[in-house]
């Protein structure tokens, strides 16, 4: 069974690849629309999603348009990209004329939350959150507190409020908690959310290379450590990824993100390994074979590498990619 999904896998890349020569001006909104709800292998749809979000952003699509995807879209990388445009499109909070303004719109944003008529509406509001509450915070209005956040993020509202306050609480905690202390939440905290937010806070703080600001030895050491906490993993991992950039060769990458120890620590070095490709004289094609090679017996994060710069490519070269 094995052999026959990966003859039909092949077949499948093949067709894909001999269509791949096709004149434009990079990928039209149509065409990318066709990719991300065909049935293309997993990764030219991810692709292809990545590109079409940041096109529904460039065009400035209106919100009942992004909503009607969202509502109808064939596949998930299809929803996908217009719940991320949608959640753009909500994050205006630096927009607002005044703080009543910024107020009534995050107001409006927990509605969706709550009521949204869709998963995918409810997550863009969330993920936009996110950035309100943060914004509140720093700036002292009340009822967005330290507290009143940690509150809100392990409260029995809805799980996307309160993922949209422990978002928050990432950016929030590297100000007010050392590298020590954020671990203790980790590994003593009853609540994921504040997991959640204590790891994207240690990441910060050994990305800015805050004290202790360990080592990338250190740190690909942590993420590869079976015996620790996954959280703890997570942040060292993507400090790793934030890190390791210009730093660490693309093959030393490209060997950690196929054979990692760990997931954490894969995906971690898919953060530089995806930003080397980009800016790689990789063509579309060539990643379009690393794509179907990825479909066949690579990592998620392999994927994830791949998926990010044929993306780029989709949006940005000059060849499109039919697809049905």
């Amino acid at each position: 069974m094995a052999v026959r999904y990966r003859l039909t896998v092949t077949f499948l890349c093949l067709t894909l690849l001999l269509s791949a020569a096709v004149p434009a001006l990079g990928a039209t909104l149509r065409q990318l629309e066709l990719l991300a709800g065909s049935d293309f292998i997993p990764e030219v749809r991810a692709a292809a999603s990545r590109a079409l979000a940041k096109k529904y952003v460039n065009l400035e699509l209106q919100t009942d348009e992004l909503e009607s995807v969202i509502r109808k879209g064939r596949t998930d990388e299809l929803r996908g990209a217009a719940i991320k445009a949608l959640r753009k499109k909500f994050e205006d909070v630096k927009k607002a004329d005044s703080l009543n303004e910024a107020r009534k719109k995050a107001k409006e944003l927990e509605e969706r939350v709550i009521k949204g008529t869709s998963a995918g509406i409810r997550k863009a509001a969330s993920n936009a959150l996110g950035l309100y509450y943060l914004a509140f915070n720093l700036n002292d209005v009340e009822g967005y507190s330290m507290k009143d956040l940690e509150q809100m993020a392990t409260s029995s509202k809805p799980q996307d409020l309160r993922e949209a306050a422990a978002k928050a609480l990432e950016s929030i905690y590297p100000n007010h908690y050392s590298a020590k202390e954020l671990k203790e939440m980790i590994s003593q905290s009853p609540h994921e959310e504040i997991k959640r937010g204590a790891a994207g806070a240690l990441a910060v703080r050994y990305a800015s290379r805050m004290p202790p600001s360990p080592s990338l030895a250190e740190l690909r050491k942590i993420a590869s450590d079976k015996t620790k906490n996954s959280w703890l993993r997570h942040a060292a991992g993507r400090a790793y990824g934030k890190l390791a950039e210009g730093k660490i060769s693309p093959e030393t990458l490209e060997e950690i993100v196929s054979s990692g120890k760990t997931r954490e620590l894969r995906q971690g070095a898919a953060l530089a390994w995806g930003s080397y490709l980009i800016e790689s004289d990789k063509t579309k094609t060539e990643l379009l074979r690393m794509a179907c090679a990825a479909t066949s017996y690579k990592t998620a994060a392999y994927s994830s590498a791949v998926i990010t710069a044929l993306g780029d490519r989709m949006l940005n070269s000059d060849s499109a990619i039919r697809g049905g």
